[in-house]
């Protein structure tokens, strides 16, 4: 078998299984087409032959009495679905010419029982067996009474026993039969099974996708179906639902939903009141005295108006369990009828909801509740009762479906995402101060849809769009903050490269202007960070939008100096001291230091406090094997018998925070200061 499937065409084939042996079958069917692989559709078959046995094959008689019949029963088990003829035989055995064996059923086809005692179509049947028989003087019979149902309901009906000649006895039965007698194709024969309608994954703001489903009814009456529909509601903090309704909770419709108001009852042959004959015409006494007669004929005409008249309002308690919404599911008959002993098809629709509520993968739970009601008269009014609606078993119906974005997939080059790790150092370059410096990470966007997406790309500053199309920006530049609407097709990506640019700025920024995607971020032993928090935005034409989230990290250098404050005490005039200052880095960024004097006392020259050296380079403390330490040598000289002071100041090139040397020291002339060596 060969054809043409046309572009987003579905088409149904028909299988034929003809079985001619009873087996168990199991067949895979091979589906080729052209330009693809193979796909592959597993048959499964169970032929059967009818099986047919006795649920007891020996019967023992305890007690037989000459020319007294005994009766007994022998039940035929049919092990397969399907239905069976029987037909009885002969008689045998080597006493078969003591006794007579009669059999009330020679020949029969074995189906549902139940179906052939509800025949009457009443939803109740009360089986006796035996139905007569004959009384021994003295002696006592146990009558079985079975009741067979197929339709809910209180019944009450009197089972009649006529004994002999004796008075005809009435004797009550009442039974109560709960349960539902509609169910669903998709859990036929599997009533414990809860009836679920997956629909599958799909895209947000996709078409709608329509189920069929068959509902059958078991029950021999028009059974009105009324469905609500409801959403999951686990965080709801309800806990009951009081529900007030006036008149029918769910009366019959039209086609356009409007409620079909029946016709007001007219009551032609209203029950005659007699007048009240303790009243004289004519009399001066104007007062009549009410009679008993009178007051319990009124009684009655009330009782008998109030049993006419349907309930006005009436009330329901039942436990919350969700949300009345149609926004994702869906059905389209909300009313209709199936026929007793009959089946209709309802439509399920689920609509997936648009991209701007499904941001990420989810799962749609949803649910409907069946009310049943019958618009039919009972033929045996006054002896049945039903329940409908709230009163009555609900029929559930379980939707679930899972939402994919109709986004691009996001498929990051590096296991950690779009996260830049950079440092305040990477702007020098030779000892000089660049522009900037640009970190690149990159990320796929792929489009596993079956529908070309056209959207643009958004970053905001440090970040850049770098290494564009220029087809795709305005001034056809290979850099940019926002680019033009681009069409990515189904099964193709596209490599977005976006680069963090590190500036002088980012650490002081312009005045009056407040980064708010900038934090501080203290490190111990690592000094400290500035993190960035922003979004690569990718906005759709159709008014969707979604975003790669993009963080960086800033290491600003810092160094500190081993002391703040250096003594040289009183030394000789002219005798040159020395002490040594250690400066370290400990952050994640190189550090460039210079040193200058500040403030000096008036007798300092040049030449009396000197630093060795002045300027140099940190490298970041990576490891404990790194360069991130120097020793820094302070000389002293005295020039005359004074005190002396000065300060240095030690300044950063890549902003950071400058600290501050004070020196002191004394000269003097006598002899006992001079130090034979330099400690």
């Amino acid at each position: 078998m060969s054809g043409e499937l046309k572009p987003l065409e579905r088409r149904n084939i028909i299988m034929t299984f003809s079985p001619s042996i009873p087996r168990t079958m199991r067949r895979v069917c091979q589906v080729e087409y052209e330009g693809g692989e193979p796909c592959s559709i597993g048959v499964y078959a169970e032929a059967q032959n009818p099986v047919v046995c006795f649920l007891e094959c020996d019967k023992f008689l305890p007690e037989v009495y000459l020319d007294v019949p005994v009766v007994f029963k022998a039940v035929l088990h049919n092990q397969t679905l399907l239905p069976t003829t029987f037909k009885w035989g002969p008689v045998e055995g080597s006493q078969k010419d003591d006794c007579t064996v009669e059999i009330q059923e020679m020949e029969g086809k074995i189906e549902k029982y139940n179906r052939y005692i509800l025949s009457e179509k009443q939803g109740v049947a009360f089986v006796v067996y035996p139905a007569s028989g004959t009384l021994q003087p003295f002696g006592e019979s146990i009558i079985e009474i079975t009741a067979h149902s197929n339709m809910w309901g209180k019944y009450n009906d009197n089972l009649i026993f006529n004994v002999g000649y004796l008075k005809t006895v009435h004797i009550p039965v009442s039974i109560t039969v709960v349960g539902c007698p509609l169910n669903f194709q998709l859990t036929a024969g599997q009533t414990d099974h809860k009836a679920v309608v997956r629909f599958g994954s799909h895209v947000s703001g996709a078409d709608a996708i329509t189920r069929k489903l068959k509902i059958n009814n078991t029950s021999p009456k028009d059974i009105r179906i009324d469905w609500e529909m409801f959403e999951d509601a686990p965080e709801s903090e309800k806990l009951v639902d009081f529900i007030t309704c006036f008149g029918r909770a769910f009366p019959p419709r039209d086609s356009a939903g409007n409620e079909i108001v029946p016709p007001s009852p007219t009551y032609t042959d209203s029950l005659h009141v007699p007048v009240n004959m303790d009243l004289i015409p004519n009399s001066p006494d104007t007062q009549p005295s009410n009679s008993m007669t009178s007051s319990a004929m009124q009684s009655h005409v009330t009782s008998e108006l109030e049993e006419d008249n349907p309930k006005i309002i009436s009330c329901f308690l039942r436990p919350h369990l969700g949300d009345l919404s149609t926004r994702a599911f869906n059905i389209k008959q909300r009313q209709l009828t199936v026929p007793g002993n009959g089946s209709s098809i309802i439509d399920l629709t689920f609509t997936p909801l648009p991209t701007k509520d499904v941001p990420d993968e989810a799962n749609c739970v949803g649910f409907s509740l069946g009310y049943l009601s019958l618009d039919q008269k009972d033929p045996c009014e006054g002896k049945v009762t039903r329940p409908e609606a709230y009163a009555a078993e609900l029929l559930r119906l379980d939707f679930t479906a899972h939402l994919k974005p109709a986004l691009l997939t996001v498929e990051e080059t590096d296991d950690e995402g779009m996260i830049y790790r950079s440092a305040m150092s990477d702007i020098m370059k030779d000892n000089l101060i660049k522009p900037e410096a640009l970190r690149v990470c990159s990320t796929m966007l792929s489009n596993n849809t079956l529908t070309p997406l056209t959207f643009k790309l958004k970053v905001k500053d440090p970040w850049t769009l770098v290494d564009l199309d220029p087809a795709c920006t305005k001034n056809s530049v290979s850099r940019a903050l926002e680019t033009l609407p681009c069409t990515l097709n189904p099964r193709h990506n596209l490599m977005v490269k976006v680069a963090f640019k590190v500036t002088p700025s980012l650490v002081v920024g312009p005045p009056g202007k407040t980064n708010t995607s900038r934090s501080m971020t203290p490190e111990v032993d690592s000094g400290s960070k500035l993190t960035f928090e922003d979004l690569l935005h990718i906005e759709f034409d159709n008014g969707a939008e979604q975003a790669v989230p993009l963080y960086a990290s800033l290491a600003i250098p810092q160094f500190e100096l081993s002391a703040d404050i250096l003594d040289f005490g009183t030394c000789l005039v002219g005798q040159t001291r020395e002490q040594e200052v250690t400066i370290s880095n400990m952050t994640a960024s190189h550090s460039f230091w210079t040193i200058s004097l500040g403030n000096k006392s008036e007798f300092c020259d040049n030449n009396t406090f000197q630093m060795q050296p002045t300027e140099g380079k940190l490298e970041a403390h990576i490891t404990h094997i790194s360069n991130s330490k120097a020793i820094i040598k302070v000389f002293f000289t005295a020039g005359h018998s004074e005190a002396y002071d000065c300060t240095f100041v030690v300044q950063g090139l890549l902003g950071e925070e400058p600290r501050r040397l004070h020196v002191t020291g004394n000269g003097s002339y006598d002899g006992k200061h001079e130090a034979v060596l330099n400690i």
